[in-house]
């Protein structure tokens, strides 16, 4: 099986589809740098091991993939 390990994806947008989709990536194997407007989430999902942007522009610089989850 492939793994994402090594592999730095920025994710925004942590809401009904983005934050399963953020923790499916890390059971991937994958780093993850994630934005989102309301912090509750973020905070649950860095205690999981992912790690915060400040911005959406500091999770450009951070992140080889960028995913986009609009609402």
């Amino acid at each position: 099986m492939r793994t994402l390990s090594a592999t730095m994806i920025g994710f925004i947008g942590l809401g009904l589809m983005g934050r399963p989709l953020s923790l499916n990536l890390k059971r991937a194997g994958a780093q993850l740098v994630i934005y989102n407007r309301s912090r509750r989430v973020v905070d649950e999902l860095v205690a999981l091991g992912m790690t915060a942007a400040d911005s959406p522009r500091a999770l450009d610089h951070s992140a080889l993939i960028k995913v986009l989850e609009k609402n």
